[in-house]
């Protein structure tokens, strides 16, 4: 047995239940969508992807 290759692709596999280990968040612009949508302003994701890109760059 020593002799053969090992076919091994992955050292661990993981299971997350209810989000124990990973939790999924959002991108900075779809909360910033989800924001402006809640105070009554209509916006969909790619003019708030393209907002929220044009503000860090005026940040930074």
């Amino acid at each position: 047995m020593k002799n053969q290759k090992s076919n091994k692709r992955y050292n661990a596999i993981l299971f997350d239940i209810v989000g124990t280990l990973l939790t999924r968040q959002s991108a900075d612009f779809q909360v910033f969508a989800g924001r402006c949508q809640e105070t009554g302003i209509t916006i969909d994701l790619d003019t708030a992807r393209r907002g929220w890109k044009q503000s860090e760059r005026w940040i930074f």
